[in-house]
């Protein structure tokens, strides 16, 4: 019972500062907007409002931008008859807000990050799972079921990755492998470099760069964290996440560094070949994105058939090729290419994730913590 209760106070204090941290910005009423959409019998599909249909005939799903495969949907419908309409997060902390506000009503499914998922569990805001119509869930490696085993009942690991340094090999003039050739950049990287507007992702590597683990909450090591932020600041041009089409800051040149997702950054390469990703030799982040049921769908069966077919090796493969991810499901690699296997980008090689930590939940003192002293950089 007291671990319980300890779990709600750390989900709790987690949404309160990092909702008290968002900035007042176009993109928080954008979501607050959303929200306010969601609770109305409406679909949202890329800004654009649907009309309901046969409730059994239609799901909602909550993801990232471009992260889903539109022909997987579009098969999915003609094998089911059930049509999959999505709402788009920017941010996790948008998404944190979103659910917040609403709960989860007028969506059915989420895709969310490992870490969310230690206050959206306690939160009561996912649903239990049910084995009978996850016949696939075998499919996924026991190292991907085993890495966050809390979350085993309530969402199912669907892709993996990394965090690193994007760069432009045409304009950086050094080798990049370290954190330090972010936070300590060269003169010339004046307002060349972005950062992600995130404490776990910012907080947590200049950690990382400093020796110290991604989780740590001692207080002396978060001020040191703190402190190389405050330095790199002048050279950061903005706190936000990469643009991921031809316009991107890094595809044009008015960013030359910045803190990056592996599959964000193969994407970005099919738009400027000059593009590199740096896995830091200090380590990094290893991350997983969870697919999992909202605890307010009235769509359960519904969304648990569309996890399953996403978990059928082909399907996976395709999803994994889609996004320029990794995929958590073995058997996917027989439909996947010799290229895509052998991205080191996509599937980085034992050794060089060895020094590599994932995200853990963090008390409550720890969150407050992280926040005040990132709102000290980002504001």
């Amino acid at each position: 019972m007291n671990r319980w209760v300890k779990r709600v106070s750390e989900s709790v204090s987690f949404l309160y500062y990092a909702v008290q941290t968002i900035k007042r910005s176009a993109l928080f009423w954008c979501s607050m907007l959303v929200c306010v959409i969601a609770t109305f019998p409406l679909r949202v599909d890329a800004a654009q409002q649907v009309a309901p249909s046969d409730a059994v005939k239609n799901l909602v799903l909550y993801n990232w931008e471009d992260y889903m495969d539109p022909e997987l949907l579009a098969q999915f419908e003609q094998e089911t008859g059930i049509h999959v309409d999505q709402i788009y997060y920017e941010t996790d902390e948008l998404k944190d807000q979103f659910l917040l506000t609403t709960e989860g009503k007028g969506i059915d499914l989420v895709v969310t990050s490992g870490i969310s998922l230690y206050s959206y569990i306690p939160a009561g805001w996912l649903s239990v799972l049910d084995d009978q119509f996850l016949s696939n869930a075998g499919n996924v490696d026991q190292r991907w079921t085993e890495f966050n085993t809390e979350a085993a009942n309530y969402a199912v690991p669907l892709l993996w990755g990394t965090l690193g340094i994007a760069y432009r090999k045409d304009k950086i003039l050094e080798p990049v492998h370290s954190w330090m050739d972010l936070f300590e950049p060269k003169p010339y990287l004046n307002q060349k470099i972005m950062m992600i507007d995130d404490s776990r992702d910012s907080m947590g590597m200049a950690l990382k760069a400093l020796g110290y683990s991604i989780n740590s909450e001692d207080v002396a090591e978060l001020k040191q964290a703190t402190a190389l932020l405050k330095k790199q600041k002048p050279f950061v041009s903005a706190y936000s996440y990469l643009n991921l089409g031809e316009n991107s800051e890094l595809v044009t040149g008015r960013i030359w560094m910045a803190m990056a997702y592996s599959g964000d950054v193969q994407l970005l390469k099919q738009y400027k070949p000059e593009i590199e990703y740096a896995l830091p030799k200090e380590g990094t982040n290893l991350w997983v994105d969870y697919i999992a049921v909202v605890a307010r769908s009235e769509r359960k069966v519904a969304a648990m058939q569309f996890i399953n077919f996403l978990l059928d090796p082909k399907h996976a493969a395709q999803l994994s090729s889609y996004t320029s991810t990794a995929t958590t499901v073995g058997g996917a690699k027989a439909f996947l290419s010799e290229e895509h296997l052998g991205n080191e980008l996509i599937y980085p090689k034992a050794e060089a994730l060895s020094h590599s930590e994932s995200y853990h939940s963090l008390s409550s003192k720890g969150v407050r913590l992280r926040n005040i002293y990132f709102s000290e950089v980002n504001n």
